[in-house]
Order: C-alpha cells, then sequence, then structure tokens
C-alpha cells in the first residue's frame, strides 16, 4: 500500500504526457487535444524457458500520462509519460515515448481502405531495461509501423470496423522485434465500443531465458508471446470516455506465460 501510494502521487505529479500511441489508421480531430491517464496492472506466475515452465512471480503496475494533438487534418502527435511499480522496482520513473501518425488513405472518404503509418521514439530508465516486468525493450529504440483498416457495415444503431497493424522495432543495442496485431470493433449508439483483438510480439535476440536472474534486457532474448483480450468504452457528453482492456497470454517462448491483465483509464480531449 505504501508503495502504491507513492506510485501514484509521483504520477500525479508527472503532469505532460501522451496519448498511448494509437496505430488505427484514421487521425483525430483536426487542432484537437487529448489527454488521458491510465493504469495497468499485470501479473504471471510462470516463466517459459530454455530448461521448461518455471515458476517465477511476476507484477507490474503501470500509470501512463498522456498528451496528444491533431496539427493537420491527417496527423497526430503526442508525448507518453510511464511510471512503473514492479517486484523488483519501486514505485518510479520509467520512460517517455514521441509518437507520429500520418493517414494516408481514408476509406470514409475516396479510398476502400484507411491506411496510416508513423514512427515512435522511447527513452528508457536504464534500472528497468532489465527488468523482467517491464515493457521497456531497451534504453533507447524508435518503432515504424503501418496500419490498414475498413468500415466493413452498418447496423441501425452501430458500425463494425477492424484493422491490422504491424510495428518493428529497432533498439541502439540489441536484436529488433516485430508485434503485428489485429482487431474488430462495434461501436453502438456513438456511446459504446466493443472490441476484441491479437496481439503478437516476436524478439531476434540470441539468447534463451533460462531462469529469472541475470536478466539482460528484452532485445537481446529470443522469445514471442500472443495475448487475446477485450476492450470497451464509454462516451461521456461534454466530457470525453472512459475505458477498459483486459487480456490473457496464450502462448508464450522465452517469456511470462500466464501473464494476465487489465488496464482501465480516461480521456479527455480539448479543442483549440
Amino acid at each position: 500500500m505504501r508503495y502504491l501510494s507513492r506510485f501514484f502521487a509521483m504520477s500525479l505529479l508527472i503532469s505532460v504526457c501522451s496519448f498511448a500511441g494509437d496505430m488505427r489508421p484514421k487521425s483525430s480531430e483536426f487542432l484537437q487535444f487529448e489527454t488521458e491517464i491510465s493504469y495497468k496492472h499485470v501479473q504471471s506466475n510462470e516463466l517459459k524457458t530454455k530448461c521448461g515452465t518455471k515458476n517465477h512471480h511476476l507484477r507490474s503496475d503501470v500509470v501512463t500520462l498522456s498528451l496528444g494533438f491533431s496539427p493537420t487534418p491527417t496527423s497526430d502527435l503526442a508525448v507518453d509519460l510511464f511510471a512503473n511499480d514492479t517486484q523488483k522496482h519501486n514505485a518510479g520513473f520509467e520512460g517517455f515515448q514521441v509518437f507520429y501518425k500520418n493517414q494516408f488513405q481514408n476509406d470514409l472518404v475516396d479510398d476502400y481502405f484507411s491506411m496510416a503509418w508513423g514512427l515512435r521514439g522511447t527513452l528508457g530508465n536504464h534500472n528497468r531495461v532489465k527488468d523482467l516486468s517491464s515493457d521497456l525493450h531497451s534504453l533507447a529504440s524508435i518503432d515504424a509501423f503501418y496500419s490498414i483498416g475498413k468500415e466493413l457495415w452498418h447496423t441501425k444503431k452501430g458500425f463494425y470496423n477492424a484493422f491490422f497493424a504491424i510495428d518493428i522495432g529497432l533498439p541502439v543495442s540489441g536484436s529488433p522485434w516485430v508485434n503485428p496485431k489485429i482487431q474488430m470493433e462495434y461501436k453502438y449508439n456513438d456511446i459504446h465500443s466493443f472490441s476484441a483483438f491479437i496481439d503478437f510480439e516476436k524478439g531476434f535476440g540470441n539468447r534463451s531465458l533460462k531462469n529469472g536472474h541475470h536478466f539482460p534486457g528484452w532485445t537481446h532474448i529470443d522469445y514471442r508471446h500472443t495475448d487475446v483480450g477485450f476492450r470497451y468504452s464509454y462516451a461521456i457528453e461534454n466530457i470525453g470516455s472512459i475505458f477498459a482492456k483486459v487480456y490473457y497470454r496464450i502462448n508464450a517462448k522465452n517469456a511470462p506465460k500466464d501473464a494476465k491483465g487489465f488496464i482501465i483509464g480516461l480521456t479527455i480531449p480539448f479543442g483549440l
């Protein structure tokens, strides 16, 4: 409880942040700002290693603060700031990201698909890179991504859409990784949003996990994992939206085997 109190106190002090790099192939409203705060909890009790499954408890509690802005009708900029509390490190600064996305096709206008590309740069706390519970890949890295999506069909009060994205990460040291994902969403009355997703990640390091000790960082590990999950968001008139997301790991190699987690958050847009 003491650690969580320190964790949230620190998060409130960090008031410049970002909107958690949305890779969907659509841009936000022109000249609109968007702030977001979210809390993520992840835990697992087993590691899938070269020597089989090992009992190893991992836990991560992350607060993300975000500030996004849409400077043109087809582009988004964002800054994300993270604080984390794990079984290895007390609550503290983990890292920050800068994010840029450009939508160059729009299926709601004249194009058959919506498409976007983007870049994301990350700088992390060096003490957190070698923490098995951290999402940090490297002290510094850059990602490039491409996404494609489309509104599929409409109902009387809503519509379905889907998108696919692939993200390739390049660290300053170690090996790259690739992260494809697919999501299906149903939006009802412009208030409720229900999504299901599959998220796969593969790292191309040259080492295997033997146990939970002497971890060199994810960019040095030959790992892979697949997560499936659901997301729900609710739009609050004249305020913004609240959202919740849950996920579970169904496959892993050289990674936490039974990882499961949830995210809750609040998004507030405002214009110039």
